[in-house]
């Protein structure tokens, strides 16, 4: 009888043992694949906020380059528009200063015509 009561605690001792380790080894399985999909999905948000980031640094320097070309352009049109705004000045300048010196000429040469039909020559000159 005690023989039996031996076995029968040992086979108690021996199942509760296997069921202990087994849903140990259940638990160690389950926080491993845990920790393996906590990793993965670390590493596939790491990659894709890294890409993201290396997008929007590529977008930014494309969009500062079109900025910057887009300035150079707008700096030298300014340029060009003031240097054709002097250029335009310089001759509007030049016509008159031309022009006054043409009626200045005009009018010293009508003066001119003026007081020649206007002198009379003297008595017994005869103008050739």
């Amino acid at each position: 009888m005690a023989a039996a009561v031996g076995v029968a605690v040992a086979i108690a001792v021996a199942v509760a043992v296997a069921e202990a380790v087994a849903v140990a080894v259940a638990v160690a399985v389950t926080v491993g694949v845990g920790v393996n999909v906590a990793v993965a999905v670390g590493v596939a948000v790491g990659v894709r906020v890294a890409v993201a980031v290396a997008v929007g640094v590529n977008v930014g320097v494309a969009v500062g380059v079109r900025v910057a070309v887009a300035l150079a352009v707008g700096v030298a049109v300014a340029v060009a528009v003031a240097i054709g705004v002097n250029v335009g000045v310089a001759v509007g300048v030049r016509v008159a200063v031309g022009l006054a010196v043409g009626v200045a000429v005009a009018v010293d040469d009508g003066v001119g015509v003026t007081v020649g039909v206007g002198v009379a020559p003297p008595d017994g000159v005869t103008r050739t």
